[in-house]
């Protein structure tokens, strides 16, 4: 088993600008890390360049102080399938382990060749990459690869030792699993609330959990900013009319956005009726409506 170090950088500092949060650049790497792992991998979505497949990722051990260790599948596999997981090293794995360090001094991946699961490092990039720079994005911010990937042997020791180790950590994690779930999470708790109310009958359980988390995370930043009931509603109704989500009540749209003071409920009918047409030439819904669409249609 042989490990590739691929050295990243975040984007120039000119198309940076001054997080709300005071976070430094590589804090917010590390934070959407620690994130994903606390909302249960649903945050940062790893797809191909056409949104069609989906693959999935869990993490050996919680992300934090700039280092998250994870596997990812080569496809959609259920985070508690311990038949596909658990496999050693030597197993016919279709997987590859991947370590991310985000530290001042500046970004690595350090990335597992296993060519039964991916074709090559590079694949594994681009589908990492992508998945990150769709969160990254939001905060203005991308990460980028240098324009070469470094073989070097003198670090392959440290990947090494994750292969070696990462059965003893996934053995701790299942003994330290209830106080995992107990610990306090400094994340935003109404994403799990919107993971409970906005549930769909429409598609499969991946595709519904994949289409909560595009919706809240798309309707989220229209409320924090307090756009109009109908831009943030436009979202809402383009899941609808994707046919990816039914329509959640009033109480619960507010409990999980709260928005009363801009959403009363007779906006809130009006602009989720079907019978509402305003949405015609609007753009927030196009938007929407095109990324829902791909999840409709998404093989998994």
């Amino acid at each position: 088993m042989f490990y590739n170090i691929c050295k990243y950088q975040l984007v120039s500092s000119e198309i940076w600008y001054t997080n709300p949060d005071g976070l430094q650049r590589e804090e917010v790497l590390s934070r959407l890390f620690e994130e994903d792992f606390a909302l249960e991998n649903r945050k940062i979505v790893l797809s191909d360049e056409h949104f069609e497949h989906v693959y999935s990722h869990v993490y050996l051990d919680q992300p934090e102080n700039g280092a998250a260790l994870m596997k990812i599948a080569n496809r959609y596999v259920n985070a508690d399938d311990d038949l596909f997981w658990k496999k050693y090293p030597w197993e016919d794995r279709e997987f590859a382990t991947v370590m991310i360090i985000s530290k001042k001094e500046g970004t690595c991946l350090y990335i597992e060749e296993n060519e039964k699961a991916f074709a090559n490092v590079e694949e594994i990039i681009k589908i990492l990459c992508r998945g990150v720079n769709l969160n990254l994005n939001r905060e203005k911010l991308s990460m980028v690869p240098s324009a070469h990937i470094d073989h070097q042997e003198d670090t392959c020791g440290i990947m090494c030792a994750c292969a070696v180790i990462s059965n003893q950590v996934d053995k701790a994690y299942m003994m330290n699993a209830a106080n995992y779930k107990n610990k306090p999470r400094p994340f935003d708790d109404k994403a799990a609330l919107a993971g409970k109310f906005f549930v769909s009958s429409l598609v499969d359980e991946p595709k519904a959990a994949l289409a909560t988390s595009t919706l809240y995370e798309m309707t989220k930043p229209l409320v924090k900013t307090r756009k109009s009931a109908k831009a943030i509603l436009s979202i809402l109704r383009a899941a609808m009319d994707a046919g990816v989500m039914v329509r959640p009540s009033y109480r619960e749209f507010i409990d999980v956005m709260g928005c009363d003071d801009i959403v009363d409920e007779k906006k809130y009918s009006r602009y989720t009726s079907p019978r509402y047409t305003g949405y015609k030439n609007y753009g927030l819904y196009h938007n929407a409506f095109v990324t829902f669409s791909k999840i409709k249609t998404m093989k998994l």
